[in-house]
């Protein structure tokens, strides 16, 4: 969750209040995109490709005025960390799902989601027993684990099981429920990716092998 970044610019660019200031406020790296082309003055693309079809919603919100007045608060209440249905594949490890509203943050061992991988059902799936690479926490009950991070910044303490936040886990689980029925599968190393109905389902692997750098080797 805490990750540093830092705007920089002249007199022009930001305001005498908020040069030298630190913000805490709650921002994530798909909000830079909207920020950065709303300072810019550009509007928000209506129509993406060749076939002019309909732009989705960004993802991303436009932050600047949070940035820049100490005031003001940011319009982000909610992060999403991940949502990754594929148990024992695909690129990103356990916790394979996880949410924060607030100071409340929500992880999940694993989120199926009915459809994909041959699930027939959505929400989370506890690490098996005895999981080497499992926190023990993530064995227990459903397999969540809920941390409150301004008491406990450090995540060592799980709440999930307390009788007194079950308000608070149903309802970070119940947005986890939402966006997971709005994704599409995730993409894989291995054929056919992203699933049957992939678009290059049936492309040869790259020859170098697989990993996030590989396709930029040649340039390294």
């Amino acid at each position: 969750t805490r990750v540093p970044g830092f705007v920089s610019g002249g007199t022009a660019l930001l305001p005498k209040a908020a040069r030298g200031t630190v913000s805490h406020k709650l921002m994530h790296v798909v909000d830079w995109l909207p920020t950065l082309t709303a300072l810019a003055g550009a509007a928000a693309m209506s129509h993406v490709g060749k076939s002019r079809k309909p732009a989705k919603p960004l993802d991303g919100l436009n932050m600047w005025s949070a940035l820049v007045d100490p005031s003001a608060p940011s319009p982000r209440s909610e992060m999403l960390y991940n949502i990754n249905p594929l148990c024992h594949a695909g690129q990103a490890g356990a916790p394979k799902a996880a949410i924060r509203i607030g100071f409340f943050k929500l992880l999940a061992w694993c989120f199926t989601v009915k459809g994909i991988g041959g699930d027939n059902f959505t929400g989370p799936s506890p690490a098996p027993n005895g999981s080497a690479y499992a926190d023990h926490e993530f064995t227990k009950g459903r397999g969540l684990v809920l941390y409150d991070l301004q008491s406990d910044p450090s995540e060592s303490i799980n709440l999930a099981l307390v009788p007194a936040h079950k308000a608070i886990v149903d309802r970070l689980l119940a947005r986890l429920m939402q966006l997971a029925s709005e994704m599409v599968e995730p993409q894989q190393w291995t054929p056919p990716y992203q699933g049957p109905d992939y678009e290059c389902a049936e492309c040869p692997r790259h020859p170098g092998g697989t990993g996030p750098m590989q396709p930029w080797v040649p340039w390294l």
